[in-house]
């Protein structure tokens, strides 16, 4: 999993806008509506909303360096710089599970280094933790635990044997039966960005063929 800026690509751009399967999506009605990659691959929709959240394509600087170089001359005619934008998550108030609660234990069944700082991992919960305020629990573990990392991020599961099927199941190697044991039992995921200030839980209760619910974090 990538974090921080994306290589930018002239390739890559031009063959996904003129690719085959493109054009049979949009001009022959196949193309489903923006947001519905839950139902026509859930698997691929729960990476590409880690991907999209832990990384930012290089025209985020250019555009930043645009905007500060517009706020300096604005201040230069002796007037107030404009406010600056800032998107929010308007889906839910941002929520902090309580500061003083017992430790939460989890299994680290996969663990590799992010490139500018932090690790990216595979944990296994109690089932007993599949539940809203659970995930909440476990969210400010991995906070606590994570507290000295510039970005932390976690897949996180109630099973074992599930969590082991993670990689397979990105690429679309496993069985019906395999599948759906993963689907299953993957309940949410973690994020922490030190470079987008991104820092939410996802809760899957029903796993990743459920409903998803984005839970910002202080």
């Amino acid at each position: 999993m990538k974090i921080g800026f994306r290589v930018p690509s002239l390739r890559k751009r031009i063959a996904a806008r003129t690719s085959l399967k493109r054009v049979i999506r949009h001009n022959l009605g196949f193309k489903v509506p923006r947001g519905f990659g839950w139902l026509t691959n859930p698997r691929r929709a729960a990476y590409n909303r880690v991907y999209n959240q832990t990384s930012k394509g290089c025209l985020v600087v250019v555009t930043a360096l645009l905007c500060a170089a517009g706020s300096v001359a604005f201040l230069a005619c002796g007037q107030a710089a404009p406010p600056t934008a800032r998107g929010q998550d308007t889906s839910g108030v941002p929520a902090s599970p309580a500061p003083h609660t017992p430790r939460i234990s989890y299994q680290i069944v996969k663990q590799w280094a992010i490139p500018n700082g932090g690790y990216g991992r595979v944990i296994v919960v109690d089932p007993a933790q599949r539940s809203e305020a659970g995930l909440l629990a476990v969210a400010e573990q991995l906070r606590r635990d994570t507290k000295n990392d510039r970005n932390a991020f976690a897949f996180i599961y109630d099973q074992r044997d599930a969590a082991m099927l993670r990689d397979a199941a990105l690429e679309e190697r496993l069985s019906k039966a395999d599948m759906k044991q993963h689907d299953d039992h993957m309940i949410g995921t973690y994020i922490r960005n030190a470079n987008t200030g991104f820092h939410a839980v996802t809760i899957a209760l029903q796993g990743v063929n459920g409903p998803m619910r984005d839970v910002p974090l202080r």
